[in-house]
């Protein structure tokens, strides 16, 4: 367990440094608190919804991305702000 929770935080880190760098990506933006564990439980119950694609070989870092994408949205920008 303790391989997952820190291969999951590698690759949210990864993205979120991925999406300072590259304002062209989807953005997500995690909530204050959050831990690694949460993260895992995330990322599962995505592997989990998505069991078709599981069958797929699809990379797990791609869940992972979809888990960031979906349920961690950033909050709106005031008209005009950068």
């Amino acid at each position: 367990r303790a391989r997952c929770v820190d291969y999951v935080a590698g690759v949210v880190d990864g993205l979120s440094e991925a999406q300072i760098f590259d304002k062209s990506l989807p953005q997500f933006c995690l909530p204050s608190g959050m831990s690694k564990l949460d993260l895992l439980d995330m990322t599962l119950r995505v592997w989990l919804t998505n069991r078709r694609a599981n069958e797929a070989r699809v990379p797990s870092a791609r869940f992972i991305h979809i888990g960031l994408l979906t349920n961690y949205h950033c909050p709106a920008k005031p008209a005009g702000a950068r």
